[in-house]
Formats: C-alpha cells, sequence, structure tokens
C-alpha cells in the first residue's frame, strides 16, 4: 500500500489501518505501525479485536477522511481560482 487514497478510502468506510513508516502515510491521522517492529503489529491487531477499541478508530478514521471528501477538496480549488 503506497498510494494515501487507499487509507483514505479505507477509512471512509470507517476501517482502521495498519501502515508502514512511509512518506505521506505519517500526514494520514490513522495507525502508525514501524514496520521493524513486528511485535507491535501484531499487539495492534490483536487490540484490533476489542470492539470498544476498533470502534474508537473506526469512528477517528472516519472523522478523519471525511476532510479529504470530494466536496472539500473541491470547495478548496473554488477558493484558489
Amino acid at each position: 500500500m503506497k498510494d494515501i487514497t487507499k487509507i483514505i478510502n479505507a477509512a471512509s468506510f470507517g476501517i482502521p489501518t495498519l501502515t508502514q513508516p512511509i512518506a505521506g502515510y505519517k500526514e494520514f491521522n490513522g495507525f502508525y505501525i514501524p514496520i521493524k517492529d513486528m511485535d507491535s503489529l501484531v499487539k495492534e491487531a490483536e487490540k484490533l479485536k476489542d470492539v470498544n477499541y476498533y470502534n474508537q478508530w473506526s469512528d477517528r478514521v472516519f472523522n478523519e477522511a471525511e476532510k479529504y471528501h470530494i466536496s472539500k477538496i473541491a470547495e478548496l480549488y473554488k477558493r484558489l481560482l
């Protein structure tokens, strides 16, 4: 997953994403799991099994994805013109 739109798309459905520390991903307010730390990756994946924890992250990433909705991007472009 090297395209930020994949994370935004998942977030728009409320799906939390575990990612590698690749430029572009860090700016998106979702999960950030360093690839060299497999123990942390497993731990976070296990934590997602908890419904309350999952729902917290689901709400968080969904709200973050709203910033990238096409209507908001279109409004930004209108202001630039």
